[in-house]
């Protein structure tokens, strides 16, 4: 389950980057990740929105809950991406244990 966690925010950053590459910025801190799986009802015109989103299907991690996501991650990072493990709550060890994007 570790492992698919990782792989799955390995998935959502890319995605996150490939938005930022189309729209010039990363989206609002106001955005969830849903706004990377579908075109919002209402458009901006500064927006550019691929046909589909930008990843196929956002799904939550193994352990049933939606992945993290946090503007100005931590270690100068531009954002955050993780899932809190199996316990749903910070720090922890083995399948408790917060995995982070690398």
């Amino acid at each position: 389950m570790i492992e698919k966690a990782r792989a799955d925010i390995a998935t959502i950053g890319q995605a996150l980057e490939i938005y930022r590459i189309d729209n010039l910025r990363y989206h609002s801190s106001s955005d969830k990740l849903c706004v990377l799986g579908s075109v919002p009802a209402l458009l901006s015109t500064s927006s550019r929105y691929r046909r589909g989103g930008h990843i196929k299907k956002l799904s939550d991690h193994p352990w049933g809950r939606p992945y993290q996501h946090e503007h100005l991650g931590r270690n100068g990072l531009s954002f955050d991406l993780y899932s809190l493990g199996a316990d749903g709550a910070q720090g922890g060890k083995e399948d408790e244990a917060d995995i982070y994007a690398v």
